[in-house]
């Protein structure tokens, strides 16, 4: 007990202690004291920290080291899990990538932009908390930085108690002292990424713009899951549960163009079209070009007295370097555009390759099938590397020299062989000692400058000849392709430019909502049956609708509806009303109704001259107690009483509860809201 009362004690002492500090150090100044003030006091690294922020710290309940310990900014691992594909042991320190290849016997060089202090090779201790840097992301001075080639050792210049005096809040500044220098040096990989977002415009980011949102980093990219930690972040790019686009429309929605003139027809693309790939127009867009292509094979020409060399471009890019070969460069470059579903597989060590091709070493899944994938803009950034021609797998360079006497490191002796060696054993692997040079890809989402509104793409851009979209390349047949690179037959008014001239049938129209057609089967509008127990028949022999308010039960109603079929579609029978040409209800010489492969078929059959339904996309109903329906399903009622009431009624009543235009009282506990109204009329 005592020991217990005497460790409280120390504690209390130990917090009045720094607290009357904090007190001194703020009058004494006659300002606003910095954050950290009492890092003047006896700063002595992340312990100092962690006396307030860890552990048993001044700040109950935190454990910050336990949180930056779990993340993958220090692991630099992460299992990859595509679907129907194994899991992959990935992160930084093991895929093979074709700009600096790889980590392993390289860690000095690329650790520079851990989050940690001191990891140069593989005893560095992952669980010591006092290895974490704190103030590499938490610096607000901007006078921080890390030794380049000292794996992550601080710049012996720096000044570690103002900085950790004015300790706060993360920033694109460092974040990007990192991420807008991967790859090697300033927008060499991403192509969204680069120095110039450090302190943008709007019009090269709407979201980190000074001038617009001036948002930073963490804005988007903090967990705000239940449960996630203040370190927890999000945005990967490994196997993940959606594409991209969730990105956006966890803030914006994703239906996010209501309030524009032409929102019907920008928000009937969401379901295929990432919202990036039209507000991302171009990349490498803020004056400074990134690197497209890296040449490794050309590596190691010396000038004639044995100097390194490095050639620069009219704009001041490197374009060689004796060190790592040949670049080239762009700016305002067009995206690729690739279908991507979330999954990623990437090529390891263990994969076999294919020299005489391009390989792919992380390939984007999804295609057009794939009601979850989208089309997305990436960067598609080339290389030659090295590669084992026995085994025809990469291989892994040692490039950095780990001290003077290095000799095997390729940046110290240029020997390709004696470098892949010792880098392959490094992971504990073995090199045929016969090396060759293979062509790699890899992509790059562009997820970053996304342009002002006023630049974002436009009808034009895409559906035309030549657009920016290839269709053909993304899986779409040739008669698609032709519908959709012709303009004359998208635009118009509720799609009189696509229709006015060649419909023949709701074939046509499946062409683009093929994934309507479960909805508008399950619908009551084509089933005609109920569960509602005031009708004579609900969901039972006959269709309930006509059995209520015509009163025919049974093979009458059959009758009565196939009259209205074939030759006898003019006449006043029953079917004329219902939405398709084949019977959705038991037959009357079988009592059987129809499997859903038959009924099916009906559909394609939509009768011209019937109804025609037009989303009424700009009316999203938000009202009082309101709840959506699933995200994407337009064919779904409200239901009161026994009666069948469109969602537009309550969509123009304004609230749920109130009477619509049509006078019918849609009591708030009796009804299902979704998330679009649907009108009707009748079709001239």
């Amino acid at each position: 007990m005592k020991t217990s009362q005497s460790a409280a004690s120390r504690a209390a002492l130990r917090s009045l202690i720094l607290l009357t500090s904090f007190l001194v150090a703020a009058h004494s100044s006659h300002a606003q004291p910095e954050i950290h003030t009492l890092m003047r006091l006896a700063y002595t690294g992340t312990a100092t920290c962690l006396n307030c922020h860890g552990v048993g710290g001044l700040i109950p309940g935190e454990d910050r080291a336990g949180e930056v310990m779990k993340g993958t900014h220090w692991t630099w691992a992460a299992t990859n899990k595509p679907s129907g594909h194994a899991a992959q042991v990935m992160g930084k320190r093991n895929i093979i990538n074709n700009y600096c290849i790889a980590t392993p016997s390289n860690e000095p060089r690329c650790t520079s932009c851990h989050i940690g202090i001191g990891w140069r090779d593989n005893t560095f201790d992952f669980n010591n908390v006092t290895n974490i840097d704190c103030v590499v992301c938490h610096d607000t001075t901007g006078t921080y930085k890390k030794t380049p080639t000292g794996a992550g050792v601080p710049d012996p210049s720096v000044n570690h108690t103002n900085v950790a005096m004015h300790a706060g809040k993360t920033s694109r500044a460092t974040c990007g002292a990192c991420h807008f220098y991967g790859g090697g040096g300033d927008a060499v990989k991403h192509g969204d990424l680069d120095s110039t977002l450090t302190n943008p415009t709007r019009e090269l980011d709407v979201h980190m713009g000074v001038d617009g949102a001036n948002m930073s980093c963490a804005d988007c990219h903090r967990s705000v899951e239940p449960g996630s930690s203040a370190h927890d972040m999000v945005g990967s790019r490994y196997s993940k549960p959606a594409p991209d686009n969730w990105l956006c429309e966890d803030c914006h929605s994703p239906t996010p163009h209501w309030n524009t003139d032409d929102g019907i027809y920008y928000n009937a693309h969401t379901g295929r079209i990432a919202c990036q790939t039209c507000h991302v127009p171009h990349f490498a867009r803020g004056g400074k070009a990134t690197k497209m292509t890296w040449d490794w094979s050309t590596a190691g020409v010396k000038g004639t007295n044995g100097s390194l060399l490095q050639i620069k471009d009219a704009s001041g890019n490197v374009i060689y370097d004796t060190m790592k070969g040949t670049f080239t460069w762009a700016s305002n470059v067009v995206p690729d555009y690739v279908w991507f579903n979330g999954g990623v597989i990437w090529t390891e060590l263990k994969d076999t390759i294919n020299p005489a091709q391009m390989n792919t070493l992380n390939q984007l899944q999804g295609d057009k099938n794939q009601g979850r994938a989208r089309i997305i803009p990436v960067k598609r950034f080339t290389a030659v590397q090295p590669y084992d021609v026995v085994s025809n797998k990469l291989v892994i360079p040692h490039l950095f020299a780990l001290n003077a006497n290095d000799t095997n490191a390729y940046w110290k002796g240029y020997d390709w062989t004696n470098a892949i060696n010792a880098g392959m054993a490094a992971v504990g692997q073995t090199f045929s000692g016969q090396m060759g040079w293979v062509n790699t890809e890899m992509y790059w989402i562009q997820n970053h400058m996304v342009a002002p509104k006023e630049q974002a793409l436009t009808c034009l851009d895409c559906h035309v000849e030549d657009g920016r979209i290839p269709f053909a390349q993304l899986g779409y047949e040739s008669n698609r392709v032709a519908r959709l690179q012709n303009l004359n037959m998208i635009a118009g008014t509720d799609h009189t430019g696509r229709f006015g001239t060649n419909y023949a049938s709701s074939a046509a129209c499946l062409e683009c909502h093929s994934g309507k057609v479960d909805e508008v089967m399950a619908s009551l509008h084509y089933t005609w049956r109920s569960t509602n127990s005031n009708l004579a028949y609900p969901g039972g022999g006959s269709h309930g609708m006509v059995d209520r308010f015509c009163a025919l039960v049974g093979a009458n109603a059959m009758v009565n509806y196939y009259a209205d079929l074939g030759a006898h579609k003019g006449s006043s029978a029953c079917g004329k009303c219902h939405v398709g040409d084949q019977l959705p209800f038991p037959d009357p010489d079988h009592r059987e109704v129809q499997p859903d492969a038959e009924r099916r078929g009906g559909l394609p059959d939509l009768p011209r001259g019937r109804r025609q339904v037009r989303h009424d996309r700009r009316r999203p109903l938000h009202g009082s107690g309101c709840r959506r329906l699933a995200p994407g399903v337009d064919h779904q009622f409200f239901k009161w009483s026994a009666r069948v009431v469109p969602r537009s009624l309550v969509a123009r009543s304004g609230k749920c509860g109130r009477k619509s235009r049509h006078g019918a009282v849609l009591p708030l506990s009796r009804t299902r809201p979704g998330r679009r109204g649907l009108q009707t009329r009748n079709a001239v």
